[in-house]
């Protein structure tokens, strides 16, 4: 983040007002809520030239232009999961001082006045909740090295009191070494499935190899190997798993694209045909699959797409027999694209990009949205205070997580554009 960038905010303070209900104001990243972990950078940055000719009044604003410019997804990791809204916090974007912790927040989901600290860490380490209940959360444990903020390792713990101990969860393989990347997904606080990949040792054509998919029943006391390597897969996060199947998009191998579904009880594997041509969408670098109803939701990249590229949604039908495929949405510039489904709505989030800027540079957002299946859609323009945000779908209810606070739309009032 450059002093320039941070000048050229300085206009740009006032937060727009919008349709979203405030659920709860986060008191880790404002400036008035950091001063006694002040942040490292505008330490650093008082140091340039550039900043010592400011004023008294100008550097109180380049300071709040700091903590705008803050992205969620560097400092938050949230959940929401039933009744429960867990979000994890990631103070070594403001300092690595060893007096500056990490917590774990906690909320009932249907009332604000509810949230608290449920667990503190050492700064070097952040939780990011995958699953909870009552009394159970599993969660993914970062692990920081020295002072900076690239992970070491990453590893998954479990509490069974709601957050006042912590203990490992055994694994099939090092999650934690070098090379290896691995997502854990709960079902339950004993019923996980673990995906991995390794790096090539070559890396010519691809970086890493097929995943690798376990399973476990006891809370990982025993694992059982469900495929060693996947074919045509090779990032966990574009894996989908519900009710013991996963699905993914596999490379095209043909004239349309397919998508691979696994049972992880029995290991048998099944392709359904798409009627999406390969040569016009790519799935070389981006490809993800949710599913909704009798349905799945494809997202794939056009051929014809360069850095942050084009994105395509497609609603592909469950039946082998008669395999439609429907493009409902398309960026028509560069963009990051997000597809968020419930079982009574399809949200497809994206932002478009300023390239000559940076992935963060953000020129809008919207919200393409349908509560009946994709039959009709209604288009929402996300207001400035909201750009950047995390989105968690749950029913009709969109979660919407800042650095400043935790907001809510819900799609069944919202007025569309």
């Amino acid at each position: 983040m450059s002093v320039v960038l941070l000048l050229a905010a300085l206009p740009s303070l006032a937060q727009a007002e919008g349709p979203q209900a405030l659920f709860y104001r986060l008191p880790y990243f404002a400036a008035d809520d950091t001063a006694a972990c002040r942040s490292d950078v505008l330490a650093y940055f008082q140091t340039q030239p550039q900043v010592k000719k400011l004023s008294a009044a100008e550097w109180e604003k380049f300071s709040e232009a700091f903590y705008r410019q803050l992205e969620a997804r560097d400092v938050l990791r949230p959940l929401v999961d039933g009744r429960q809204v867990l979000i994890g916090t990631n103070i070594r974007w403001l300092s690595v001082a060893p007096a500056c912790h990490n917590v774990l927040l906690s909320c009932d989901a249907n009332r604000p006045d509810s949230c608290a600290e449920i667990a503190s860490l050492p700064n070097e380490q952040v939780l990011t909740p995958i699953y909870s209940d009552q009394e159970n959360i599993v969660a993914g444990r970062e692990t920081f090295a020295g002072d900076v903020l690239n992970i070491a390792n990453t590893d998954f713990v479990i509490s069974n009191d709601h957050g006042k101990s912590w203990s490992d969860i055994a694994l099939p393989l090092p999650c934690n070494s070098r090379g290896v990347s691995c997502r854990l997904i709960a079902q339950s606080a004993l019923h996980y499935t673990l995906i991995s990949t390794t790096l090539n040792p070559d890396g010519a054509i691809r970086p890493f190899q097929d995943v690798s998919l376990h399973s476990t029943h006891d809370g990982g006391k025993s694992w059982t190997t469900v495929v060693q390597q996947w074919r045509g897969i090779q990032i966990p996060e574009a894996v989908f798993v519900k009710d013991d199947v996963a699905i993914a998009v596999p490379e095209a191998d043909g004239e349309f694209l397919t998508i691979s579904r696994l049972d992880l009880a029995t290991g048998n594997q099944e392709t359904l045909a798409t009627q999406i041509p390969a040569a016009k969408w790519d799935t070389r670098n981006y490809r993800f699959v949710a599913d909704f109803k009798d349905s799945y939701l494809v997202q794939v990249e056009a051929r014809e797409s360069a850095r942050f590229g084009k994105i395509g949604v497609f609603v592909v039908a469950k039946d082998t027999a008669a395999p439609s495929s429907k493009l409902v949405w398309q960026s028509d510039g560069a963009s990051i694209t997000s597809v968020y489904s419930s079982a009574t709505a399809i949200v497809i989030h994206s932002a478009t990009i300023d390239t000559k800027r940076s992935a963060r540079a953000r020129l809008s957002e919207k919200l393409l949205y349908s509560l009946d299946g994709g039959a009709n859609w209604k288009q929402f323009a996300m207001p400035e205070s909201l750009l950047g945000s995390m989105l968690q779908l749950i029913d009709n209810k969109l979660w919407l997580f800042s650095p400043a606070a935790v907001n809510t739309l819900d799609l069944a009032t919202l007025n569309p554009d």
